[in-house]
């Protein structure tokens, strides 16, 4: 089930809101690409722009934080430390599957971390920089 774009998701920043809504778009692709080619070679296509657009993002997010003085930066960098090592681990969970011919992760367990994280991320993380860049 793919994930949609809300209005209540928004932090009113074009930048991180149009990140957010492409990471969405990347993570809908992935599970896309696990229906329809179900095939580890697109899949770690679909998994590599994933992994490099989050890292990406978290850099401007980080950034944006520290320049406005947000005093969660050092949680909110722990948790972007720990998704880029769970993609991390995913992707080689995938290559390891494929090399050995066998499925080395589970897709659609996988799917449902990237759909539950974002959203939670975004919610609970991302969501607390709001007011402050009401202020900018």
């Amino acid at each position: 089930m793919a994930i949609v774009w809300r209005d209540q998701m928004s932090l009113g920043n074009t930048l991180l809101d149009n990140d957010h809504k492409y990471l969405i778009y990347l993570i809908n692709s992935f599970e896309r690409s696990i229906h329809v080619f179900n095939n580890s070679s697109n899949l770690l296509v679909a998994l590599k722009l994933l992994e490099d657009y989050a890292s990406l993002h978290f850099q401007r997010e980080e950034q944006l934080q520290e320049r406005l003085g947000f005093p969660g930066l050092d949680h909110h960098r722990r948790c972007h430390i720990k998704m880029k090592d769970e993609l991390k681990t995913s992707m080689d969970d995938l290559l390891s599957g494929e090399s050995m011919g066998r499925k080395g992760m589970d897709q659609p367990q996988f799917i449902e971390f990237l759909r539950h994280w974002m959203l939670e991320h975004i919610i609970k993380e991302d969501l607390l920089l709001k007011p402050y860049l009401k202020s900018e």
